[in-house]
């Protein structure tokens, strides 16, 4: 993850990682204010505000996909406004199906990603395939993406 978003920084492209409780933190990724590049989005349970991108380097979102829709909707104009690409990494998409439920998540996602795909933004997501009660509920998500790295 830091080298991706190492080399993401050197082609100019934006990073915002959106991490699930904490399970992974801006300390384990060393971001500092060097980071010019770098957005940490922290997906908690109890927070209301939905942060608007790009104006602190930290920052916190409610656990509820509206308002993630929201995040994205604005990540994805913003990067279009000001010419700039960018790559959102949602850690970890298990967490959320988990959470969520897989068909909340796959219709959040299945109308999401058009408008990804048609802007500078990519999405990237990590997912942990053995904590799954069945293969078929990830195998929904694994059809949907443009390439799987395992």
């Amino acid at each position: 993850i830091k080298n991706r978003i190492e080399a993401n920084s050197k082609k100019g492209i934006r990073t915002i990682f959106i991490s699930y409780y904490d399970l992974i933190t801006p300390r384990d990724l060393s971001l500092t204010e060097d980071n010019e590049d770098t957005y940490f989005v922290r997906v908690q349970t109890g927070s209301k505000n939905v942060p608007s991108p790009f104006e602190e380097k930290v920052m916190s979102l409610g656990d509820d996909l509206s308002q993630l829709d929201l995040l994205f909707s604005d990540i994805v104009k913003l990067s279009s406004e000001r010419q700039i690409g960018s790559e959102i990494i949602i850690y970890s998409l298990s967490t959320v199906i988990h959470t969520h439920g897989w068909k909340r998540l796959y219709t959040f996602l299945t109308a999401k990603i058009p408008m990804i795909k048609s802007s500078i933004v990519s999405l990237t997501c990590f997912y942990y395939p053995e904590t799954h009660e069945t293969g078929a509920d990830i195998n929904k998500f694994e059809m949907m993406a443009d390439k799987i790295i395992k």
